[in-house]
C-alpha cells in the first residue's frame, strides 16, 4: 500500500514537470514527501494546483518548505514573471514520453502569435523531458494560450500550464551543451556526459562560493543601496554565451536579494 501510495504520488506531481527524485521523510510524527523539481516552473504550478487534490484517496496538503530563503518567494515569483526576459513565453507540462517535437508543432500552430517552442531534453538520454516553454510575439497571445492550453488533452495527457519564470538565457544555455559538437559515437556520448557531469558538479561549488561571498558584501551594505550583479558573456570557437546580470535595492527589512 505505502509503494502504491509513493507510485501515486510520482505520477501526479509528475505532471507538473521533470523530478529527479522524491525521498520520504518519515521522521516525523505524519510521514511526507520531500520533492524537488528540475524547473521552478514545475514546483510552483504543483503548489498553484495540487494543494487540497486527492491522491490515492487522501487529500493532500502541498506547500514550499518552511526556511528563511522562501519568505519572500511569492514577491519574487511575482518579479520572475513580469521580468522582461519571459515576456510573452509560458510553460506547458503533462507531456507524454511519446510526442515529438513534431507533435507539439502540429498542436500548438494554431495558438495565435507563437514564435519559438522549445522542448528541453535529458542530456544523458537524449530524451525530451514532459514540459516545455512556448514563445510569443505578444504578452497578450501568451495570456491567451494560457487558457486555451490548460486542461486541455494532448494524446490523452492532461496539460497543464502557466507563465514561465526562467530566463531565456538559461535555456540559450542548456541548449548550446545540447547540441555541442563531438556527440558521435557510444563512447564519445558517454564521454562527453561525463565531463558535461564533473563540470556541473565543479560549477556548482563556484556558484555556492560566489553565493556566500555576494550575501556576505549584501548584509554589509546599507539600506535602499543599488545593487548590481554582472557575469560577462563568452565568446570563443565553441560559441558564445550570453552574459546575466541581476539588479535590486537593498530595503529597509534587509531581506531582498541583489
Amino acid at each position: 500500500e505505502d509503494s502504491f501510495c509513493l507510485k501515486s504520488v510520482k505520477k501526479e506531481f509528475g505532471r507538473c514537470g521533470p523530478i529527479p527524485s522524491v525521498p520520504v521523510v518519515t521522521e516525523t510524527q505524519q510521514p511526507y514527501n520531500w520533492i524537488q523539481y528540475e524547473v521552478l516552473e514545475a514546483a510552483q504550478l504543483a503548489v498553484e494546483s495540487l494543494n487540497g487534490a486527492q491522491i490515492a484517496g487522501s487529500c493532500i496538503k502541498v506547500q514550499r518548505p518552511v526556511t528563511a530563503a522562501v519568505l519572500d518567494c511569492d514577491v519574487l515569483i511575482k518579479k520572475l514573471e513580469l521580468d522582461v526576459e519571459n515576456e510573452g513565453v509560458i510553460y506547458v507540462a503533462g507531456l507524454k514520453k511519446s510526442v515529438t517535437e513534431t507533435d507539439l508543432q502540429e498542436e500548438f500552430n494554431q495558438l495565435k502569435d507563437l514564435e519559438t517552442l522549445f522542448l528541453p531534453k535529458n542530456l544523458q538520454t537524449g530524451k525530451h523531458r514532459n514540459c516545455c516553454f512556448l514563445k510569443f510575439q505578444r504578452s497578450q497571445s501568451a495570456v491567451e494560450a494560457l487558457e486555451a492550453l490548460n486542461g486541455r488533452t494532448l494524446k490523452g495527457s492532461r496539460l497543464r500550464s502557466r507563465k514561465a519564470l526562467t530566463s531565456g538565457h538559461l535555456w540559450a544555455w542548456i541548449r548550446q551543451m545540447n547540441h555541442s559538437p563531438g556527440k558521435q559515437g557510444g563512447n564519445m556520448v558517454c564521454e562527453k556526459t561525463e565531463q558535461l557531469w564533473h563540470s556541473e558538479q565543479e560549477l556548482r561549488r563556484e556558484v555556492r562560493k560566489l553565493d556566500h561571498r555576494i550575501k556576505k558584501l549584501y548584509r554589509s551594505l546599507q539600506n535602499n543601496t543599488l545593487c548590481i550583479v554582472l557575469f560577462p558573456g563568452v565568446s570563443s570557437v565553441h560559441g558564445s554565451q550570453p552574459g546575466l546580470g541581476l539588479m535590486g535595492i537593498k530595503d529597509d527589512g534587509g531581506r531582498n536579494t541583489c
